[in-house]
Protein backbone atom coordinates (compact mmCIF):
# COMPACT_ATOMS: atom_id res chain seq x y z
CA UNK A 1 0.00 0.00 0.00
CA UNK A 2 1.29 3.47 -0.81
CA UNK A 3 1.85 5.94 2.16
CA UNK A 4 -0.60 8.40 2.36
CA UNK A 5 2.22 10.72 2.26
CA UNK A 6 3.55 9.50 -0.96
CA UNK A 7 0.10 10.66 -2.71
CA UNK A 8 0.25 13.72 -0.80
CA UNK A 9 3.60 15.00 -1.76
CA UNK A 10 2.69 13.15 -5.58
CA UNK A 11 -0.90 14.50 -6.12
CA UNK A 12 -2.17 16.99 -3.60
CA UNK A 13 0.24 19.55 -2.78
CA UNK A 14 0.71 20.04 -6.52
CA UNK A 15 -3.46 20.45 -6.52
CA UNK A 16 -3.65 23.13 -4.03
CA UNK A 17 -0.60 24.73 -5.62
CA UNK A 18 -2.61 24.77 -9.21
CA UNK A 19 -5.77 26.12 -7.57
CA UNK A 20 -3.90 28.62 -5.86
CA UNK A 21 -2.50 29.54 -9.05
CA UNK A 22 -5.49 30.05 -10.66
CA UNK A 23 -6.93 32.14 -8.04
CA UNK A 24 -3.68 34.41 -8.10
CA UNK A 25 -4.07 34.40 -11.92
CA UNK A 26 -7.66 35.81 -11.55
CA UNK A 27 -6.49 38.41 -9.47
CA UNK A 28 -4.70 39.83 -12.50
CA UNK A 29 -1.01 38.34 -11.30
CA UNK A 30 1.56 37.51 -13.85
CA UNK A 31 2.90 33.56 -13.37
CA UNK A 32 6.34 35.22 -12.89
CA UNK A 33 4.78 36.75 -9.66
CA UNK A 34 2.76 33.37 -8.93
CA UNK A 35 5.58 31.48 -9.20
CA UNK A 36 7.62 34.20 -6.73
CA UNK A 37 5.00 34.11 -4.20
CA UNK A 38 4.62 30.17 -4.05
CA UNK A 39 8.64 29.87 -4.27
CA UNK A 40 8.38 27.84 -7.48
CA UNK A 41 9.42 28.17 -11.00
CA UNK A 42 7.67 30.16 -13.80
CA UNK A 43 7.02 27.33 -15.67
CA UNK A 44 5.92 25.09 -13.15
CA UNK A 45 3.04 27.39 -12.55
CA UNK A 46 2.57 27.57 -16.48
CA UNK A 47 2.61 23.67 -16.15
CA UNK A 48 -0.42 24.38 -13.30
CA UNK A 49 -2.40 26.43 -15.74
CA UNK A 50 -2.81 24.18 -18.45
CA UNK A 51 -3.90 21.27 -16.46
CA UNK A 52 -0.12 19.38 -16.99
CA UNK A 53 0.41 19.11 -13.26
CA UNK A 54 -1.87 19.44 -10.33
CA UNK A 55 -5.00 18.23 -12.16
CA UNK A 56 -5.48 14.95 -10.68
CA UNK A 57 -7.18 15.58 -7.76
CA UNK A 58 -10.86 17.73 -8.13
CA UNK A 59 -10.48 20.10 -5.19
CA UNK A 60 -13.40 21.46 -6.44
CA UNK A 61 -15.63 19.10 -5.13
CA UNK A 62 -14.61 19.79 -1.77
CA UNK A 63 -16.07 23.17 -0.44
CA UNK A 64 -14.15 23.39 2.95
CA UNK A 65 -10.81 23.18 0.65
CA UNK A 66 -11.09 25.35 -2.03
CA UNK A 67 -12.44 28.18 1.52
CA UNK A 68 -9.11 27.12 2.69
CA UNK A 69 -7.49 28.14 -0.65
CA UNK A 70 -9.69 30.86 -1.11
CA UNK A 71 -8.60 32.64 1.97
CA UNK A 72 -4.75 31.79 1.45
CA UNK A 73 -5.20 33.65 -1.87
CA UNK A 74 -6.27 36.73 -0.04
CA UNK A 75 -3.83 36.21 2.68
CA UNK A 76 -1.32 35.78 -0.14
CA UNK A 77 -2.56 39.00 -1.80
CA UNK A 78 -2.15 41.08 1.53
CA UNK A 79 1.72 40.77 1.16
CA UNK A 80 1.91 39.77 5.17
CA UNK A 81 2.99 35.88 4.22
CA UNK A 82 7.02 35.41 2.96
CA UNK A 83 7.26 32.25 0.65
CA UNK A 84 7.76 29.79 4.13
CA UNK A 85 4.80 30.92 5.25
CA UNK A 86 3.19 30.55 2.15
CA UNK A 87 4.67 26.71 2.25
CA UNK A 88 3.47 25.96 5.47
CA UNK A 89 -0.18 27.23 4.81
CA UNK A 90 -0.01 24.94 1.74
CA UNK A 91 0.64 21.74 4.05
CA UNK A 92 -1.67 22.67 6.37
CA UNK A 93 -4.56 22.95 3.58
CA UNK A 94 -3.02 19.05 2.43
CA UNK A 95 -2.84 17.63 6.08
CA UNK A 96 -6.47 19.23 7.17
CA UNK A 97 -7.71 17.83 3.52
CA UNK A 98 -6.12 14.47 4.59
CA UNK A 99 -7.57 14.58 8.38
CA UNK A 100 -10.94 14.91 6.98
CA UNK A 101 -10.41 12.04 4.73
CA UNK A 102 -11.08 13.62 1.36
CA UNK A 103 -8.21 11.79 -0.05
CA UNK A 104 -9.37 8.28 0.81
CA UNK A 105 -11.28 8.04 -2.60
CA UNK A 106 -8.61 9.22 -4.65
CA UNK A 107 -6.35 6.87 -3.00
CA UNK A 108 -8.88 3.98 -3.53
CA UNK A 109 -8.99 4.95 -7.01
CA UNK A 110 -5.15 3.93 -7.12
CA UNK A 111 -5.10 1.46 -5.10
CA UNK A 112 -8.70 -1.16 -5.30
CA UNK A 113 -7.76 -3.71 -2.89
CA UNK A 114 -7.86 -0.94 -0.01
CA UNK A 115 -9.74 -0.98 2.92
CA UNK A 116 -10.91 2.09 3.64
CA UNK A 117 -12.88 1.53 6.69
CA UNK A 118 -9.51 -0.10 8.40
CA UNK A 119 -7.48 2.94 6.71
CA UNK A 120 -7.03 5.35 9.68
CA UNK A 121 -3.78 6.53 8.96
CA UNK A 122 -4.42 10.43 7.97
CA UNK A 123 -6.92 11.22 10.96
CA UNK A 124 -4.59 9.79 13.30
CA UNK A 125 -1.19 11.25 11.96
CA UNK A 126 -2.80 14.76 10.97
CA UNK A 127 -5.59 15.31 13.30
CA UNK A 128 -4.41 18.10 15.21
CA UNK A 129 -3.66 20.30 12.49
CA UNK A 130 -6.04 23.14 11.83
CA UNK A 131 -6.60 25.57 9.12
CA UNK A 132 -6.87 29.03 10.13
Amino acid sequence: MKSPLELCSRYLVPAVRRELSLRLMKRELTGVEVARLLGVSPSLVSRYLNSERGAQIDLERHRDAVEWIERLADSVLSGHMDRYTVVREIDRIAMQFMVRRHLCGYHKKLEPDMDLTRCRICPELFGDCSTN
